[in-house]
């Protein structure tokens, strides 16, 4: 393993891959800071660049985008109170309040260095993780990890969708998809409708631009308003709102960041809670550890580095379950799972056994594009403010055309460029809809994983494998998870309609109250 550790480091040390890591990171920061292209929109739109790259330097590259667009959306958050995703509207709470006071340079010196910090607390758990998930992996036969793979695309489509109901039928759609083509067993062509080009399926790279990269930009285009509708709020010189008076409140502060960087880290570990629950789960613990809980919501330099720290530290956590286990630990991490099937390899217990080297050369892109990018962004804050005001009529057509020729390169078949556009708009209908577009395309991309895995199952097992004492563990949890609200709120229904004198009358007017709102 220590082999292994250094190897990593040493393939990230290569002239090319720092080259390729310090781009993808500049990219990363102008995604994050344009709200609706940061997260999955940054991985979706950059994943046509790396196809044909060597491994180690697309890695670089995307996962180096991928951790700098955090802090460019912070930046956004500070600077016009518009979260660069939807989770970091936690960082507006106090971040704008504190821009507004004229203390801007300190907001973004305690967010850079919260997230710089909290970046690599994730990646410390990531490596202490990877031993725990050696022995684990022993223990995992097809039944078992066919189990694993139901358990991700429930999980992933339940967590991100509207409705319960709504997640499971985003993962079974995903699913579904995924038997176009020729069955792993047997060979026979399934779906394919007589075309060739549909035998080794719809195309990962298709699905995905269109899914993610066209669905964006249409909702981007269709909004039809610039991203920032006020001007930047000025940021003062004077003593105390420096962007070093941020980063030495955030060294001020390191227990607080650490006990952030520990929410986050579980939040990551347990697929589908994702950047949400993380950061708002450390900026309700940090209000409630303060001794000043009114000043939270009005500038306080601790509401903002509590939320950046976990944020960032749910990444590293997120890495475990995602390559060891091949279930994504947050929405963002599905697109991973992609990324490194394109670059050829399978994340699970055959990239644990059979590439350690590129499990840490991960690591160490995260620890170190998470340092970097925060001195980046501090740096190019200023360029950014302007790209807020651009139209986006200027910016969604030519990112819609650069995923196009991504899924047109992946093939080579004018098909993947169908499926892209087709999938585009399906895609701006599901999510309008509430459906989970993460869920959908996480059953494509484990439906092979959790098909191949079946069949071998029934033929070692016979249907009796659903017993094995691991399988059946698996697949109770998850029906738990799933089944576990509706379950509980029907229960609840009978006691508190007969709770008591005037029970039924209460709920009556609550829900007359309701009716009236």
């Amino acid at each position: 393993m220590g082999q292994a550790l250094l190897d990593g480091l040493l393939m990230l040390l290569e002239p090319m891959s720092l080259v390729y890591l310090t781009i993808g990171m500049a990219i990363g920061l102008v995604f994050g800071f344009l709200p609706g292209l940061a997260g999955l929109a940054t991985l979706a739109l950059l994943m046509p660049v790396i196809i044909g790259m060597e491994p180690v330097q697309g890695l670089a590259f995307i996962l180096g985008a991928y951790g700098a667009q955090s802090f460019g959306g912070s930046i956004t958050s500070i600077l016009f109170n518009v979260p660069g995703s939807g989770e970091q509207v936690v960082t507006t709470f106090d971040g704008y309040p504190m821009a507004r006071k004229g203390q801007a340079g300190r907001a973004l010196g305690v967010s850079a260095a919260s997230s710089a910090f909290g970046g690599m607390f994730g990646v410390v758990i990531l490596l202490l993780a990877i031993p725990v998930a050696l022995q684990l992996i022993t223990y995992l036969r097809p039944p078992e990890i066919f189990a694993l793979g139901i358990v991700g695309i429930m999980v992933m489509g339940v967590s991100s969708a509207r409705t319960k109901i709504k997640g499971i039928i985003s993962g079974a759609l995903g699913l579904m998809l995924s038997f176009i083509g020729l069955d792993p067993i047997t060979g026979i062509a399934r779906m394919t409708f007589g075309h060739l080009e549909l035998n080794s399926g719809l195309g990962i790279t298709a699905m995905t631009m269109g899914l993610f990269a066209v669905t964006e930009m249409l909702v981007l285009y269709t909004r039809g308003q610039a991203i920032a509708a006020q001007a930047p709020a000025q940021t003062s010189r004077a003593k105390g709102s420096r962007v070093i008076d941020g980063v030495w409140d955030t060294v001020r502060n390191w227990k607080m960041v650490i006990q952030g960087g520990v929410i986050g880290s579980i939040c990551g570990l347990v697929p589908g809670m994702g950047g949400t629950v993380a950061m708002f789960g450390a900026y309700g613990y940090a209000k409630a550890r303060s001794k000043d809980p009114d000043s939270f919501g009005k500038g306080n330099p601790v509401g903002v580095l509590a939320p950046e720290s976990a944020n960032n530290a749910k990444e590293g956590g997120s890495f475990v379950p995602t390559l060891a286990f091949g279930i994504p630990g947050s929405s963002g991490m599905a697109l991973v799972i992609v990324i490194l099937l394109i670059l050829g390899y399978v994340p699970g217990p055959q990239m644990i056994d059979n590439h350690m080297d590129i499990v840490f050369l991960i690591a160490w892109i995260c620890a170190l594009s998470n340092v970097l990018a925060s001195v980046l962004g501090l740096a190019m804050a200023p360029l950014f403010a302007k790209l807020a005001f651009l139209r986006p009529q200027l910016l969604a057509p030519p990112l819609v055309a650069v995923s196009l020729i991504g899924a047109f390169v992946d093939t080579r078949f004018m098909l993947s460029v169908l499926i892209a556009v087709i999938a585009g708009f399906a895609g701006y209908v599901l999510r309008a809809l509430g459906y989970s577009l993460a869920g959908v395309i996480l059953g494509f991309v484990l439906g092979p994983i959790v098909d191949q895995n079946l069949g071998l199952a029934l033929q070692l097992y016979g249907s009796g494998f659903v017993l094995r004492p691991i399988t059946a563990a698996i697949l109770s949890l998850t029906v738990v998870a799933v089944l576990w609200g509706p379950v509980r709120k029907a229960l609840r229904r009978p006691k508190d309609e007969s709770g008591g004198p005037g029970g039924g009358a209460v709920v009556a007017a609550g829900e007359a109250g309701g009716s009236n709102r």
